[in-house]
């Protein structure tokens, strides 16, 4: 059986689907996929739906799941897989990043990639990762931070910081105006230390940037990749650490992947038979951390051999991820994170003031629901 399947392009996203095929025909699975691969800003914004239409597979992330379940592009994994095969995949799954599939009561992704806004360091140029807000401050006024705030990221970092500070961005409804103040006051004394070219810069390129070396030690909110810590892949070795938000480790963005079942592929069932094992315990361990991949399993996190391989990344980050923050999933929620980054990222540069700010964010919001009253 032959399967079409859309990933994202990065090592972290391609190498253990290439592998995971690898281990397909060593066990007789006969099911191979060919995996196509989209830019990281495209896999942020591109329609679920169009790609639904042509994948058999499609990696994608958690807040495309009101629009997926609106178009009707995608099949529930309750529709394909047996009750205890999904039982055993949730219960291997950290509560937080199996939720942020499901809704109305069916799971429309398997996990199979976890990923939460953290911090990055680099050793050597470091004795440890900053321990608190004031000393991010203090390395960011140095000129030794780096932040992406490429759409959407500098809208993601707004809303960790808003739920660091004990309130999140709402899923639907009005944002606590003096809250969402706050958080923009405290990115912005980041965001004022850090250069232009940060606004430029996705989580891969600020990774690609500090694994090169330069004047820049830290990214205190970014989408970790544990690729980055792995040995020889890149000049510097990368470390990892919790968030150090201004109330500790808790609330930064959700990110990851889902592996999703199109309702038009040629074969919904095969692909789920796949994608399960993609998503399981052995595999997880056996097959994607060891091609670079970003685990969704807890039993894989948790191993030893996994851990140490990437420089200690889950045991370091594992507070922000279990406290991790699940963005809205509402149809269309998607088309709000473009221009909701960009009127953050407005006024970081300063062009725009906190009332016209928190004004035009607020109507942004409003109008992804489908009306502005």
């Amino acid at each position: 059986m032959s399967l079409k399947g859309m990933t994202w392009d990065h090592p972290r996203g391609v190498d253990p689907l290439l592998a995971a095929n690898r281990a397909a025909a060593e066990e007789g699975l006969a099911i191979e996929v060919t995996w196509d691969r989209r830019s990281l800003q495209d896999f942020e914004h591109y329609p679920l739906e169009d790609l639904a239409r042509r994948y058999d597979l499609i990696v994608m992330d958690h807040p495309h799941v009101g629009d997926a379940i609106a178009s009707g592009a995608i099949v529930a994994v309750e529709d394909l897989l047996a009750p205890d095969e999904i039982a055993a995949l949730q219960a291997d799954t950290l509560k937080v990043v199996w939720d942020s599939y499901v809704e109305d009561g069916r799971t429309w992704a398997l996990p199979i990639d976890a990923a939460t806004q953290v911090m990055i360091w680099r050793p050597g140029r470091l004795k440890g990762a900053p321990t608190s807000w004031e000393d991010l401050l203090s390395l960011a006024r140095q000129g030794r931070v780096l932040l992406p705030l490429k759409s959407p990221h500098a809208l993601m970092s707004l809303f960790s910081l808003m739920a660091n500070l004990g309130c999140p961005f709402p899923q639907a409804g009005q944002p606590d105006v003096a809250m969402l103040r706050d958080a923009l006051a405290h990115l912005a004394a980041l965001a004022a230390h850090v250069p232009d070219v940060c606004y430029t810069l996705d989580p891969i390129a600020v990774h690609e940037a500090l694994a090169a070396g330069g004047e820049a030690d830290c990214a205190p909110l970014i989408y970790g990749y544990s690729y980055y810590g792995l040995d020889g892949v890149r000049p510097h070795r990368l470390r990892f650490a919790d968030m150090s938000g201004p109330l500790g480790a808790a609330g930064t963005t959700l990110g990851g992947t889902g592996l999703a079942i199109s309702r038009y592929g040629s074969d919904p069932k095969s692909a789920a038979r796949i994608a399960a094992r993609i998503a399981g315990a052995d595999w997880q361990t056996r097959i994607v951390a060891p091609a670079g991949g970003q685990p969704s399993s807890l039993a894989a996190q948790r191993d030893d051999t996994v851990n140490v391989r990437v420089g200690g990344f889950w045991k370091d980050t594992a507070r922000t991820l279990e406290t991790a923050w699940v963005r809205p999933r509402h149809p269309r929620y998607v088309k709000f994170q473009e221009p909701g980054s960009n009127i953050v990222a407005r006024y970081l540069r300063g062009d725009a003031g906190a009332n016209e700010t928190v004004r035009d964010l607020t109507e942004a919001f409003r109008a992804s629901f489908g009306s502005t009253d």
